[in-house]
């Protein structure tokens, strides 16, 4: 159980005690999760149309579209691992940062956060990631090669 009271059931009496108010962080939790595949899946469709004539040019160069399928997946696996590796230690500072801020008088908010949730939270972001690179590769068979190998004025 994540908490131990509700706001409605908070008395005087229970001042100064621990207690735990996460009912709501559901849908945190949710919306986090929304915003958290949006950004992905933005970067991702920026980086597709970006490299789109790098993409063309493999396809012209005799690449099928699964190898060119397969070395995109490839490279959002490998960035997607080191992006990961690399936030694990700033996302445990601004957490903690961001609690200490969000503190009053009355409220204190426990900055520790436990290794099943650094596990959660990097399952879920790689799970996203996995599912953007499947949504992304299939546009490799859009890439209209003439118009994305035009010079760029």
């Amino acid at each position: 159980q994540n908490r131990t009271h509700t706001c409605e059931e908070l008395r005087i009496a229970d001042c100064g005690k621990q207690v735990r108010l996460a009912g709501w962080m559901e849908n945190v939790r949710e919306v986090s999760a929304a915003l958290a595949f949006v950004v992905l899946y933005n970067m991702g469709l920026l980086n597709f149309m970006e490299r789109s004539r790098e993409y063309a040019t493999l396809k012209v160069l005799g690449y099928h579209q699964k190898e060119i399928r397969r070395l995109i997946s490839t490279e959002n696996n490998l960035l997607t691992g080191l992006g990961i590796l690399c936030a694990l230690w700033p996302g445990r500072f601004l957490t903690g940062l961001v609690l200490k801020l969000a503190e009053s008088d009355t409220m204190v908010f426990a900055s520790t956060v436990e290794l099943p949730s650094y596990v959660i939270a990097c399952v879920v972001t790689y799970l996203f990631s996995l599912l953007i690179t499947k949504l992304l590769t299939r546009k490799v068979k859009t890439i209209d090669m003439v118009e994305a190998l035009k010079s760029v004025e």
